[in-house]
């Protein structure tokens, strides 16, 4: 169980998205962000912004799949597995600190620690296959209820800046948050 929210932890494996995981990861995405709708205008990414991510040699988006093994035959042998796609993390690497966005998982699935285990594999994926020193992110002021669960896993608010943009329907602030990788 994971965090005591009585719904069974997800084992995930990781990998970077590729160019036939864009229409999966775009519902991914918009599903996640969903209720984002009630302050700005639109879906929250589109196919055309995920390609551009996916080929950037300074970006990468990472995909967290579930695997689900069949019960199996009398013997108790696996007769098939399947992987769903179930969350995702933007990762942007100008230099050596990673900006991270776009942390999704499906809404159904929330609360099973995979947000968590996700970011955990971002963070390890930076430090040990990109070489950064720190993660950086920002969180609208609409979505204050992040601020302690960044906060929990070790970042530090760093800042704050208008958020200056026509999609929103209400004025808003970016909240930056960062931690250094150990």
């Amino acid at each position: 169980m994971d965090g005591g929210s009585g719904r069974e932890k997800t084992d995930l494996s990781f990998r970077e998205a590729t160019e036939t995981d864009v229409d999966q990861l775009l519902a991914l995405v918009n599903a996640a962000y969903d209720r984002e709708k009630q302050w700005k205008k639109g879906e929250r990414t589109n196919r055309e912004e995920l390609l551009s991510y996916i080929s950037s040699p300074t970006s990468c988006i990472l995909v967290g799949y579930a695997q689900e093994a069949d019960k199996g035959d009398a013997e108790g042998v696996s007769v098939d597995v399947t992987k769903e796609m179930v969350s995702s993390i933007l990762l942007r690497i100008p230099n050596d600190a990673c900006f991270f966005g776009m942390l999704s998982v499906w809404p159904h699935m929330q609360d099973r620690g995979i947000g968590k285990e996700t970011l955990i594999y971002a963070e390890r994926y930076v430090k040990e296959a990109k070489g950064c020193n720190a993660m950086e992110c920002v969180v609208a002021d609409f979505n204050s209820h992040l601020f302690p669960y960044y906060e929990k896993k070790g970042y530090t608010k760093v800042g704050e800046e208008p958020w200056q943009s026509d999609v929103l329907l209400v004025p808003a602030l970016f909240c930056r948050y960062r931690k250094e990788l150990n």
